[in-house]
């Protein structure tokens, strides 16, 4: 029996999402794109605070230089010896340490997840994040779970908008209707 039989047997109609945490995941918390009503009142700083998430909990940053653009990498490691962080470097095809980039400028934090586990039916709800400032319930399509015990909420909107429910009033376990 395949994994994917055994997935669908104990979650069916739910995909699995486990292959989609090998890449940094960068979700919104505020998003003035998904939920339009966004109260007018929101600092542009709240609109633009970003959360990361890979497998090492940590994220190199490049300012970028003449020939490349800024960027961000994900740690796959550290060096041995060093103690140096380790990013692929595509063009040699091997570890390299940050370190050897001219352009390299720091390391942020990311919430390392530690598992994915489907939604299982939880809603998460806004109550004025809709249309014309109406109430929103997304389906959670998952839970990601950091290595500090953290269980993030991730839905999909009905364009395939892929955010975390940080946000959200309330959740809605399944079974119940809002109180």
């Amino acid at each position: 029996m395949l994994l994917t039989d055994l997935w669908q047997q104990r979650w069916p109609g739910c995909p699995p999402v486990g292959h989609k945490l090998r890449e940094p995941y960068r979700l919104t918390t505020a998003s003035t794109t998904r939920r339009s009503s966004r109260s007018p009142d929101l600092r542009d700083h709240d609109a633009m605070q970003l959360r990361y998430f890979n497998q090492t909990g940590w994220t190199a940053i490049f300012n970028g230089t003449e020939t490349e653009i800024g960027r961000m990498v994900r740690v796959e490691g550290w060096d041995p010896a060093t103690g140096t962080a380790l990013v692929v470097d595509p063009q040699r095809g091997a570890l390299r340490q940050v370190t050897d980039y001219v352009d390299f400028s720091h390391l942020e934090r990311a919430d390392q997840v530690v598992a994915a586990i489907p939604g299982g039916g939880w809603r998460a709800h806004w109550t004025d994040e809709g249309p014309g400032g109406s109430p929103l319930t997304e389906q959670v399509l998952a839970w990601l779970i950091t290595s500090q015990g953290r269980a993030t909420a991730i839905t999909v909107d009905a364009q395939g908008h892929v955010e975390d429910a940080d946000s959200a009033d309330a959740f809605i376990p399944p079974g119940e209707e809002l109180q």
